[in-house]
């Protein structure tokens, strides 16, 4: 394997605005710049001519309210030249990108800090100076970068424990919810699984999607929709589907989940 060189790069207190902001020129020398978060319009390598407009908080959001940002924040970005930037985790962080930056018109990912909403909901934000952080690699090559990184570095990008099946890089995934939607039902998926085996598709699993709880945070099979999940998996399995179920980072006032656990809930701006 071969070296990499590390930088730390620190400004305390350049969190009160976001006019201070560093940016990278993410499009020099014909190198691919490459980001882990994901975004609406998926693109690998980076669009250099795209645009991420100045004061949208780098968070996870829904892509029912903007294009930009998704339900997945990652804080790290590469490049095909071995060069490497990974953003302190837990900063204030707010991202954008303008395809036509500066006097000299190229395009430039830039990062600032700020405790403006969402992050000033939290006390945290509030009490300790803002500062904009982050590290940098850079190797000969990508991969040595990369591999020096996850060897030496773990508190950055914490690595897998074992490899996934590698029928999910494979195979489809079959969602129930692009036949279905919410109306799902024990039956609609086994006529789902039924269907795929009878036009000879390939599948790496069938993911039974939204509605297969009564509701949301039960973490329980509906039993008017699913009269035995137990059987419908066996039978699944028979056929040669591994099965996995959609489930979310939230609960319903209705839920048995949130009568058992509302005294652990955030419930207002203050976190009370």
């Amino acid at each position: 394997m071969g070296t990499s060189t590390e930088y730390r790069f620190s400004w305390p207190g350049a969190g009160p605005s976001l006019d201070r902001e560093i940016c990278f020129h993410y499009g020099h020398n014909g190198a691919h710049w490459f980001q882990t978060y994901e975004e609406g319009a998926q693109r690998w390598p980076m669009d250099t001519g795209a645009t991420v407009p100045k004061g949208l908080s780098f968070t996870t959001q829904d892509y029912g309210r903007t294009k930009h940002f998704g339900s997945i924040i990652e804080y790290l970005f590469l490049n095909s030249d071995g060069f490497i930037v990974v953003l302190d985790e837990y900063g204030p962080w707010f991202l954008r990108r303008d395809p036509k930056f500066g006097s000299e018109g190229v395009p430039a990912l830039c990062i600032a800090v700020n405790a403006r909403p969402p992050y000033s909901l939290e006390p945290h934000f509030e009490k300790e100076e803002n500062t904009l952080g982050f590290h940098i690699l850079n190797g000969p090559n990508l991969k040595v970068a990369y591999d020096n990184m996850i060897q030496h570095y773990v508190d950055w990008i914490w690595k897998p424990f074992h490899a996934p099946d590698p029928a999910l890089f494979t195979y489809p995934i079959w969602s129930t919810w692009a036949e279905y939607h919410g109306d799902v039902t024990q039956k609609k998926v086994l006529d789902f699984a039924t269907n795929i085996k009878k036009h000879n598709l390939k599948a790496a699993q069938i993911e039974i999607d939204d509605r297969w709880e009564a509701h949301f945070g039960d973490l329980t099979f509906d039993p008017a929709k699913f009269e035995n999940a137990t059987k419908m998996i066996a039978d699944l399995k028979a056929m040669g589907f591994n099965t996995s179920l959609w489930v979310y980072p939230f609960v319903n006032r209705d839920s048995t989940a949130f009568e058992a656990g509302k005294q652990f809930f955030t419930v207002d701006k203050a976190s009370k």
